[in-house]
């Protein structure tokens, strides 16, 4: 945290890019929501990767869409669910042949490296923007093959604004953009041009508003922080810290933990709990782990904006209730036989939530 002298940042590093026979994206602004009919049309013929900043929107958009090659993928699937998505993507970009529409939220922007022909995506921070960008012909030896643009990016009705999206520098995100992709609103981006972009939104002396922005002051206060402990003991106590809030529930759909418990498993794997050594209960733990989701306080504000009424305190189990396992009421979609799906749902209808109150009452 002292520092002696400056730090001086290194040379970003660019791969050969122009445009011409280099180029991998060709990027096009369209100044209104996603374009549904186009995302069903280029997916006819063509990989294409959607990715937008909630789970809401996500889920939303894989409903409209009216084609048979559909898949979506966010974070609110349980691990078993999601790592069979997350295989199947996998497969679906390294297959030559596959044709369709992948329907994600930022969860892809890094943790997976997959190469699709065509983004649609909502605007976001430029440096998101870019990860996404860098899932279009990813491959070495991929260019662009038609001089139209593969990179479709849409400014209207972004969801996630103020919370998921930090709406300072999205907007300072979507100027730079807009100057440099000129009148027409559509350009080739070199790899200069893309580091061009990023100091437009952070180089002070390029977009001097920055300065003012609550972002930045935000930043001078944690580092104010980090100075204030930095001669206090280590453990900190869990709700002290200024950061993002990382804390989250662990929770199992209810209509999982019913069919595992009318199937007799959920009683075999208490059963094997209670006598079980330390090991043995740690393969049980991992078992019951696979039905579950992590569901975090600062993503899902949505979700668990009402807890009470959607999640019952205790799963009832001793399994359960050692790994802080919560049961959610929401309801929770997956069909593993055609490996896709909803996953959990969070806006639950007037009925629904009557219903779900009514059987809590009993309960």
């Amino acid at each position: 945290m002292k520092v002696s002298e400056a730090f001086e940042l290194p040379q970003p590093f660019l791969r050969e890019s122009n445009r011409s026979d280099k180029s991998k994206h060709f990027v096009k602004l369209h100044e209104h929501e996603l374009d549904i009919e186009q995302i069903e049309k280029d997916s006819l013929n063509h990989k294409i990767l959607v990715i937008v900043n909630t789970v809401t929107k996500a889920q939303e958009i894989y409903q409209r869409l009216n084609v048979e090659n559909k898949w979506l993928l966010h974070s609110l699937f349980t691990r078993e669910h999601r790592s069979v998505l997350e295989n199947k993507i996998l497969n679906f970009s390294k297959d030559e042949n596959a044709k369709g529409v992948w329907v994600t939220t930022q969860i892809v922007e890094a943790s997976l490296d997959i190469d699709f022909d065509i983004l649609h995506t909502e605007m976001c921070t430029v440096d998101s923007l870019f990860q996404r960008m860098g899932r279009i012909l990813r491959g070495r030896d991929r260019f662009l093959s038609e001089h139209t643009p593969n990179i479709h990016i849409y400014t209207e009705n972004v969801s996630g604004l103020g919370h998921v999206i930090n709406k300072e520098i999205y907007e300072f995100s979507l100027k730079a953009l807009r100057k440099f992709l000129g009148p027409s609103g559509q350009q080739i981006l070199t790899e200069e041009d893309k580091q061009n972009i990023i100091q437009n939104v952070y180089d002070p002396d390029l977009n001097p508003q920055i300065l003012e922005s609550k972002y930045y002051r935000e930043i001078l206060d944690y580092i104010g922080y980090l100075q204030s402990i930095q001669n206090r003991p280590y453990q900190l106590e869990k709700y002290e810290t200024k950061f993002r809030d990382i804390i989250s529930d662990l929770i199992i759909p209810k209509s999982i933990y019913i069919e595992l418990d009318n199937t007799g498993i959920l009683q075999q794997m208490e059963e094997q709990f209670q006598r079980a050594d330390s090991i043995k209960k740690r393969q049980i733990l991992d078992e019951i782990l696979k039905h579950t989701i992590q569901v975090s306080h600062f993503y899902d504000r949505e979700l668990l904006s009402n807890i009470n009424n959607v999640l019952l305190k205790e799963a009832g189990k001793r399994a359960f209730a050692d790994a802080g396992i919560k049961i959610c009421d929401c309801p929770y979609d997956f069909n593993e036989k055609e490996e896709k799906g909803l996953g959990l749902l969070r806006k639950i209808s007037r009925e629904e939530k009557n219903k779900m109150q009514t059987m809590n009452s009993i309960l």
